[in-house]
């Protein structure tokens, strides 16, 4: 954590400034969840596969740590 100019908490990233959060309107951000649900309901089944078996082989490449 690191004490930004206007003396708020904020996260560093990599290169250790800070990082910015965007606030989004609970309305918006419920409307987008909606949106992207509806998106993925009308994705056919050869999308489905493909991004479930690419999102399996990306959380098999990064080390686990404990």
């Amino acid at each position: 954590m690191a004490t930004t100019h206007a003396g708020t908490r904020s996260k560093l990233n990599r290169t250790g400034e800070p990082t910015a959060m965007s606030y989004v309107d609970p309305r918006q951000f419920v409307t987008k969840m909606i949106d992207a649900g509806e998106a993925k309901v009308f994705m056919s089944t050869r999308d489905t596969v493909i991004r479930a078996y690419m999102a399996g082989a990306s959380s098999r490449s990064r080390p686990h740590s404990q």
